[in-house]
C-alpha cells in the first residue's frame, strides 16, 4: 500500500474533545493493494484503534484525530504509527457538532457587568453633614464590596475564554490518509 492511499472507516465510539480519549472505528470497505487492485489487504469490518486530543481553540471546529491500529478479524493486527484521519473529502481531522458556549459565555460577560456596577455602588458616598466624613459602617462595606466585585468580576472574566466542546457522533463517515508505504501481506482470511 503506497503513502496517499485511503482507508475508509465509520466511528464506533463518539468523540467529545472536553477530555481526550481512544477511539474504536470499523473499516467501512475492503481495502485493496495500490499497485493492482487485485489483492485483499484490508477486510471490511476489520477494527481501529486511535486517539484524539482536547486541545482545542477558540473558533475551531475540526477535531484532529491519529489512528494507531488496525485489528483483523482474525485479532492480528497491523501498527498504523499515527496515521491522520480525515473527514470524506480529505479535510484533516472531522467535523460534526461544535458548541461554543455562547449563552454560557454571554452569561459570565452579563455577570461581570453585574459586579462592576456592584463595585460601584457599594462604595461609600459623602453626606451633606458638618463632619465631611466616613463613617466606620461606610468603610467597611465600601471596602467588602469592593473585594467581593473584584473576585467575582475574576471569576467571570475566566468564564469568557471558554473553548467550544466539539462532538463526533458514532456512525460518523471518515478515511485515514495513508503517510507512508507500507507492505501488507494479502489477507488469507
Amino acid at each position: 500500500m503506497k503513502a496517499g492511499a485511503i482507508i475508509p472507516g465509520v466511528m464506533e465510539s463518539g468523540i467529545n474533545s472536553d477530555l481526550p480519549g481512544i477511539i474504536k472505528a470499523r473499516v467501512r470497505e475492503n481495502v485493496y493493494d495500490t499497485a493492482t487492485g487485485q489483492y485483499l489487504l484490508i477486510p471490511k469490518d476489520s477494527m481501529l484503534i486511535g486517539s484524539y486530543d482536547n486541545g482545542v481553540e477558540m473558533g475551531q471546529e475540526r477535531v484532529l484525530i491519529a489512528w494507531n491500529r488496525i485489528i483483523y478479524p482474525d485479532a492480528s493486527s497491523l501498527d498504523l504509527g499515527s496515521m491522520p484521519g480525515a473527514d470524506q473529502g480529505g479535510y484533516a481531522g472531522v467535523s460534526d457538532q461544535a458548541n461554543n458556549h455562547y449563552v454560557r459565555t454571554f452569561g459570565n460577560a452579563l455577570l461581570l457587568s453585574i459586579f462592576s456596577a456592584g463595585v460601584q455602588l457599594s462604595q461609600p458616598q459623602q453626606r451633606g453633614d458638618t463632619r465631611g466624613g466616613y463613617d466606620a459602617q461606610q468603610i467597611i462595606a465600601g471596602s467588602l464590596g469592593q473585594q467581593m466585585g473584584q473576585l467575582g468580576a475574576e471569576y467571570a472574566r475566566k468564564g469568557l475564554n471558554v473553548a467550544p466542546t466539539l462532538e463526533v457522533r458514532p456512525g460518523y463517515r471518515f478515511t485515514i490518509m495513508v503517510t507512508k508505504d507500507m507492505i501488507i501481506p494479502p489477507w488469507q482470511g
